[in-house]
């Protein structure tokens, strides 16, 4: 009787830290883009651009549904990033996006990335 409680309370166990972990992934998620659209909107004002204008800005900081939000990859190596953001940065700093229609990515290579792309 007794192994049958314990691996009860293993199973229990289990399921709650699963819970707790997925609860954790989130949180992250969203404290990521929180981090992100905050960078681009200082990025933005700090070029004399108001970021209440630019609509990728208003869509990355509302909330998304929670299904979809722990369907996003966790980031890769810096280095991935580092070199995503200097192709893009690059291409957008040849051809500027237009800002009613720029993507966060886009606006994150180009107002926060820096100029020392290379």
């Amino acid at each position: 009787m007794l192994r049958g409680l314990r691996r009860r309370l293993d199973r229990l166990w289990a399921g709650y830290r699963r819970e707790a972990e997925a609860s954790d992934a989130e949180r992250d998620v969203l404290d990521v883009r929180a981090k992100v659209a905050a960078a681009i909107r200082a990025g933005l004002a700090y070029n004399g651009i108001d970021p209440d204008s630019v609509p990728a800005l208003r869509r990355l900081e509302q909330p998304e549904p929670a299904s979809r939000a722990m369907s996003v990859a966790p980031p890769g190596p810096l280095e991935l990033f580092r070199d995503r953001m200097r192709t893009l940065a690059r291409r957008c700093r040849e051809y500027p996006p237009k800002l009613a229609d720029a993507t966060p990515a886009e606006l994150f290579a180009v107002f926060c990335f820096g100029d020392d792309v290379t």
